[in-house]
């Protein structure tokens, strides 16, 4: 499995099919496909009864799958994680070494492993696919947290 782009993730955690302002998903969302392929969303795309043909996109309808729940709530969880660590630490930087030096030093390793649902000990010969996943979600909230102290911080100069 490839690894997705952190702002896969960010639009995964809001994504539906049409936004409140009536946007439909395919045009908000740049990774939709990524998103489909690594199993976070079902795209239905219907079929013209008599014609066979896929129907436009704007008639596509998602939804999130719960494997896609469970990245959700990753990302949330080391969004939240994040926040607390620069509350704590009084900063809004990212970790020296960056986000996988900080899932190694304690708030992501064997933590994290159990908040996302996996036991670190049956992981020594390294983490399936779908802990992968969820780990680099959980990294990916993590900066989109400083991302967002950070931008609220400059926009109060």
């Amino acid at each position: 499995m490839n690894a997705l782009p952190s702002e896969a993730f960010t639009e995964l955690a809001s994504l539906t099919t049409r936004d409140e302002a009536g946007q439909h998903f395919t045009s908000l969302s740049k990774h939709f496909i990524e998103l489909q392929s690594a199993g976070l969303i079902h795209i239905a795309m219907p079929v013209h009864p008599k014609i066979g043909i896929v129907y436009d996109r704007e008639h596509w309808t998602m939804h999130i799958t719960e494997f896609g729940e469970r990245v959700v709530k990753a990302y949330q969880t080391g969004y939240d994680n994040a926040d607390e660590c620069c509350q704590e630490s009084g900063s809004n930087c990212i970790p020296s070494g960056g986000w996988d030096a900080w899932m190694i030093e304690g708030v992501g390793g064997d933590d994290a492993c159990r908040i996302l649902g996996e036991d670190p000990d049956e992981s020594a010969d390294g983490w399936s696919e779908t802990m992968q996943l969820l780990l680099q979600a959980y990294a990916a909230g993590g900066v989109a947290c400083c991302e967002a102290r950070e931008a609220e911080e400059d926009a109060g100069r």
